[in-house]
């Protein structure tokens, strides 16, 4: 047997764990949008140092995805797969990064598209670094 007490609880205990949820969510995003310009920092030097790619192709592809890390959460997402999968990087015939637009582009929203961005640097660098 319930009672509508039961009921309530429920939903008290779904609007709660969906608040977490949207909590964590954002203190996710926030790490990992933090965590991108010194990632990609990284990510760039060691393209040159290991030499994968010449500066004239990093300063090319600086140029046209932008020179500034867009500040909002999105923007940044998207600059960051588009200079992960430039075709001036990408030109250099090595398996620099797994092609991230297309499931940029799906994403539904910033969260995703972040969480995109940050684990495909991440997983970058780390196989570069190897």
């Amino acid at each position: 047997l319930r009672d509508d007490d039961d009921d309530d609880n429920e939903e008290y205990l779904s609007r709660r764990q969906q608040q977490q949820r949207h909590r964590l969510g954002s203190q996710n995003v926030h790490r990992m949008y933090q965590e991108i310009p010194s990632l990609m920092e990284t990510w760039l030097q060691i393209l040159y140092t290991r030499g994968h790619v010449t500066s004239e192709r990093i300063q090319q592809s600086l140029q046209n995805v932008g020179q500034e890390i867009p500040k909002r959460v999105g923007d940044r997402a998207m600059w960051t797969a588009s200079l992960l999968n430039h075709p001036a990087i990408a030109a250099v015939g090595k398996q620099i990064c797994q092609e991230v637009r297309p499931a940029m582009l799906a994403c539904r929203n910033d969260y995703d598209r972040i969480h995109l961005a940050f684990e495909a640097l991440q997983s970058s660098v780390q196989r570069l670094k190897k």
